[in-house]
């Protein structure tokens, strides 16, 4: 049996796209789980980001 915790993909699959260190993105969405390549554009996943700055922190954002 397999752990919970562990993830098992296709050897000609991580040949292809896994370089070193063996590291992928796993996308957890409502209905799958998507394993990406770490090449992989993420973009598509993401549709805001929120951060946390004072106001007067962010007048001046080119700094971020």
């Amino acid at each position: 049996m397999i752990p919970k915790e562990d993830c098992l993909y296709p050897l000609a699959w991580r040949k292809k796209h896994v370089i070193d260190g063996g590291e992928v993105y796993v996308v957890v969405l409502d209905d799958r789980i998507e394993i990406l390549p770490p090449k992989s554009d993420l973009k598509r996943f993401v549709d805001s980001v929120e951060i946390d700055v004072p106001e007067k922190a962010f007048l001046d954002y080119h700094k971020f």
